[in-house]
């Protein structure tokens, strides 16, 4: 599953490049997620392979963010992602988020 087309799709402009905000480049959505502890709640990575429960990114898409710990309104802010996205995402990251 390849999720970067819906990082560069989706999430940029704000999330792309060297000035992504909050610090979250999804330039290389891999290197930058997986395994990599969430600004907003150091407990949690940004995206925990195999645990969408246990993935920052999944909480901030699915506008759960505030339930572990997160603040901040749903993202991307032009509006929620489609549910194939969703569905794409998610599937990512329960076969291991692998590159």
């Amino acid at each position: 599953v390849d999720v970067q087309q819906i990082w560069n799709n989706s999430c940029g402009p704000c999330h792309l490049g060297v000035s992504a905000a909050g610090g979250l480049s999804l330039t290389d959505g891999y290197a930058n997620t997986v395994g990599v502890p969430s600004g907003d709640v150091p407990t949690l990575y940004q995206i925990t392979p195999g645990r969408p429960v246990d993935s920052y990114i999944w909480a901030t898409l699915t506008n759960t963010r505030a339930q572990v710990g997160g603040a901040g309104g749903p993202m991307p802010p032009s509006g929620p992602l489609s549910p194939s996205d969703l569905d794409l995402i998610e599937t990512w990251i329960l076969q291991g988020a692998v590159q």
